[in-house]
This record gives C-alpha cells, sequence and structure tokens, in this order.
C-alpha cells in the first residue's frame, strides 16, 4: 500500500510541475532590459516582465541592445513556481511583429 501511495504521490507531483509549465502567449510592445528583467507593455498600460530568457531567443534577438526597443512581439512564455511559491517568467519564444512601415 505504500508503494501505491508514493506512486500516486509521485505522479501528482509531476502532473502539478508539467501543469506550472504550460505555455502562454501575448503580444506586446518591448520596453527594454534593465539589467534583470525584460519587459513589455500590452494593452492599456498594463506591463509585464519576465525575470529570464532563453538561450535561443537570446541568439536571434539582442534584447539587452535598443534595436528592438518599442517593437512588437508575440511572446511565447513559462510561470513556474520555486519551493517558496514565487513566480518565474521565462520568455521561450518570440515572434517580430513586424509593420508594414518595416
Amino acid at each position: 500500500m505504500k508503494k501505491v501511495s508514493l506512486i500516486a504521490f509521485i505522479f501528482l507531483l509531476c502532473s502539478f510541475s508539467l501543469q506550472a509549465q504550460e505555455k502562454k502567449k501575448i503580444t506586446a510592445m518591448f520596453e527594454g532590459y534593465d539589467g534583470v528583467s525584460y519587459s513589455f507593455s500590452y494593452g492599456d498600460e498594463e506591463y509585464i516582465f519576465f525575470d529570464e530568457c532563453a538561450d535561443n531567443v537570446l541568439k536571434e534577438f539582442d534584447l539587452s541592445s535598443d534595436e528592438f526597443m518599442y517593437e512588437d512581439f508575440v511572446v511565447t512564455y513559462v510561470v513556474s513556481k520555486n519551493e517558496d511559491e514565487d513566480e518565474t517568467y521565462k520568455i521561450v519564444d518570440l515572434l517580430h511583429v513586424k509593420t508594414d512601415e518595416e
């Protein structure tokens, strides 16, 4: 019985971890990088801040420079929680939305 309970607990834990890593998307304007977080704005003066950015994204887009400031992107990201329940937002993919002017 203990073995079944342990397996059920592990399954539940894995299910929670997968759920926490669900990918989300938002279309937002890049506002810059301050050395700590990547900021984007969307809607009516709403902001979202990302603590991390995947290496493949940083290879394609140099977000530490001003090159992409005020450009629109479709941002794919995941939100994870640590043991203290603090949330971490990580960019996993970016799609540059080009306007007719570009």
